[in-house]
């Protein structure tokens, strides 16, 4: 059976996620498992912003090192990459930000101190769903477990 997970990608360090892959320090996700890219990125005046990137399926797990340049030219290493495919996701990412529901403080701090990848709790889960069923087209489809 598989699980479903958040990873953060922090957009103002690694650049624009490209959808196809993400690299974790985390062994819990594996094949088959569904994740929900959260991105986070700083706006003109260096306020944080959040965008609900998708849901992808992972179809592989490498296991190994793998290096990532940042925006400053500096590697930082993990030790398993994901790749993905993705199962619906908006044209362009939702800026959570400027939604009613969304809570700076509780949402920086479930999803942007140091979490990575980790379980995705029921409540983001629901609301992620119900985001994406809102904005992505009927030929994409959120699967509901």
């Amino acid at each position: 059976m598989s699980s479903k997970y958040f990873a953060y990608h922090m957009k103002h360090k690694f650049g624009v996620f490209g959808k196809s892959w993400l690299l974790t320090n985390k062994s819990k996700v594996n094949q088959g498992d569904e994740v929900y890219v959260i991105s986070g990125d700083k706006d003109a005046n260096g306020k944080s912003t959040y965008f609900l990137e998708g849901l992808f399926s992972v179809t592989s797990k490498e296991d190994g090192k793998h290096n990532i340049e940042d925006k400053n030219g500096r590697y930082e290493s993990f030790s398993f990459k994901l790749n993905l495919e993705e199962k619906t996701a908006p044209v362009k990412p939702l800026l959570l930000n400027e939604i009613d529901a969304f809570e700076k403080e509780e949402f920086h701090n479930h999803f942007s101190s140091g979490q990575g990848v980790n379980t995705i709790n029921p409540k983001y889960q629901t609301w992620f769903d119900d985001l994406l069923l809102a904005n992505t087209s009927s030929d994409n489809d959120v699967n509901r477990h």
